[in-house]
C-alpha cells in the first residue's frame, strides 16, 4: 500500500509542476510597439506587369463573351428542345443500365451521339452524359 501512495503522490507533483511551467510559458512576451512596421519575410506582391495586365483583361473579355453566348443559347427554342432531348436520352440510358438492357442503352447512345454531333458543330456546349463503354452486345 505504501508504494501505491508514493506513486500517486509523485504523479500529483508532476502534474502541478507541468501546470506551473505551462503558466510561465504563456505569459506575454514583450513585442514591438503598436503601429511599428513588421519586417515581411518572402516575396512582396507587386503590381502586375503590362503584359500580365493585358492577359488578365483578355481572359475577362473571353469570359464575358462566353457568358453572352451561353445566355443567347438559352433563349433559342430549338436548342432548349435539343438540350431537353439530350437530357432525356441520358436519363433513359441510366435507367436501361440499371435494368441491365445493354441493347437499348447502346441504341440510345447512338441517338445521343447523332444529336450531339450537330449540337457541337454549331459551337454549343453539350450536357454531360454517361455513354456506354466497351463492346456493343450481340443481338
Amino acid at each position: 500500500m505504501a508504494k501505491t501512495e508514493k506513486k500517486v503522490a509523485k504523479k500529483a507533483a508532476k502534474k502541478v509542476t507541468k501546470k506551473v511551467a505551462k503558466k510561465a510559458s504563456t505569459k506575454k512576451k514583450p513585442g514591438p510597439k503598436p503601429g511599428a512596421k513588421k519586417a515581411k519575410a518572402g516575396k512582396r506582391r507587386g503590381r502586375p506587369t503590362d503584359t500580365q495586365a493585358i492577359k488578365n483583361l483578355e481572359a475577362k473579355i473571353q469570359e464575358i463573351k462566353d457568358r453572352i453566348a451561353k445566355k443567347s443559347q438559352k433563349d433559342l427554342t430549338h436548342l432548349k428542345s435539343a438540350t431537353k432531348a439530350l437530357n432525356a436520352i441520358n436519363t433513359a440510358m441510366n435507367a436501361s443500365k440499371k435494368a441491365g438492357d445493354n441493347l437499348m442503352r447502346h441504341a440510345l447512345a447512338d441517338g445521343f451521339r447523332a444529336i450531339a454531333k450537330e449540337y457541337k458543330k454549331n459551337g454549343y456546349k453539350l450536357p454531360k452524359a454517361n455513354l456506354p463503354r466497351g463492346r456493343r452486345p450481340k443481338k
